[in-house]
């Protein structure tokens, strides 16, 4: 081997040794510099999966629809139809107290015995589970209106406005509820109901034709309401 040729190969290695520990030095700056570690994104939602069971755990199929109600038992907008298998759920629920409401007319309720609209507590990254217990009605609908009385509202259910009209014929039943965190007393030509504690409901069935207001006697100027009953 010449010299020359030894001069070459010696370059070139000396070359070779310093372009690697350059790439030695470039990889121990990647991750020993300053740079900055990724964020770490934090959820803020939480989802609900629940199913229609009835009294012995059956799931109960396509059996009606389930409300998601704001503490206060205001619409959020979002309903679910329970599918073929007795599930539902609700995803992206941002963290808070809520309530579900199960809603069937003519085709299955909730018994009187559970909680009703159901009160659950959604966590951020977590999955909140429920069964509501509901039972096949045996009877044709009785075409019962229900309202319920939140805490500054009185509110016609599944999707009624808040403090607004609600238009009967003579002989429906209405149905109040109090699903707030106060007590309410109804307050109406007809007459007064009890003081309502939550949980707590109130019924009338007017026999004549005609515009009814009605209030809240503990919230009179904030809970105001009527009701229409026609002749038909």
């Amino acid at each position: 081997m010449s010299e020359d040729q030894l001069i070459s190969r010696r370059t070139f290695v000396q070359a070779l040794g310093a372009s690697a520990a350059g790439l030695l030095v470039a990889g121990g700056a990647s991750s020993c510099g300053d740079a900055q570690p990724a964020a770490v994104e934090v959820p803020r939602d939480g989802r609900i999966v629940g199913r229609a069971i009835d009294a012995a755990g059956t799931p109960q199929p396509l059996v009606g629809s389930v409300y998601l109600l704001r503490s206060s038992g205001q619409q959020t907008g979002s309903i679910r139809n329970v599918d073929p298998f007795g599930n539902f759920d609700f995803d992206d629920v941002p963290e808070g107290n809520y309530q579900l409401r199960f809603h069937s007319p003519g085709v299955a309720y909730v018994p009187s015995q559970f909680e009703h609209p159901r009160r659950i507590t959604v966590t951020a990254g977590e999955t909140t589970k429920v069964d509501l217990t509901i039972e096949r009605a045996t009877e044709v609908d009785d075409g019962m209106i229900e309202i319920y009385i939140g805490d500054y509202f009185f509110q016609e259910q599944p999707s009624g406005h808040e403090n607004a009209q609600t238009t009967v014929s003579v002989g429906t039943t209405i149905c109040w509820y109090n699903v707030g965190q106060m007590p309410h007393m109804i307050s109406g030509s007809w007459g007064d109901s009890p003081v309502l504690m939550r949980g707590n409901n109130y019924i009338w069935t007017p026999t004549q034709a005609g515009l009814y207001a009605y209030r809240c006697s503990f919230h009179p100027t904030q809970m105001i309401a009527t009701v229409r009953v026609t002749s038909e």
